[in-house]
């Protein structure tokens, strides 16, 4: 069945790493929706990843080399995916790659679908 997890990050910047949430079985991820704010035209670039555990940047992309947002206004859809698929017994976390402009914060919510 779908569900939905979500993430608010406030002042991210690069090098930020937060776990969103323990995917405690197999599932697909079928769209990401992303929301940035903040000042002076900010841009982010983020990467969802999965890992059995919290070894840092290692992880799994769902998308190599991040995905870049700067739509303060109607976001960043995302539908595709190098790798939709995420492993049961792992944690899924965020990462922040780049940061342009003075973001705020950023909103991500993932739709996924149990396997």
């Amino acid at each position: 069945y779908p569900f939905s997890k979500g993430i608010n990050i406030e002042f991210p910047k690069a090098g930020d790493n937060l776990v969103m949430f323990y995917a405690n079985r197999p599932m697909n991820v079928s769209e990401i929706d992303a929301l940035i704010s903040g000042t002076n035209s900010p841009t982010l670039t983020y990467s969802i990843k999965y890992s059995t555990g919290r070894q840092g940047i290692v992880g799994t992309e769902l998308n190599v080399g991040g995905i870049a947002i700067q739509n303060q206004n109607t976001g960043d859809r995302q539908l595709t995916f190098n790798n939709a698929y995420i492993s049961g017994n792992t944690y899924v976390f965020v990462q922040i790659l780049a940061t342009g402009g003075d973001p705020k914060q950023l909103s991500l919510t993932t739709y996924l679908n149990y396997i």
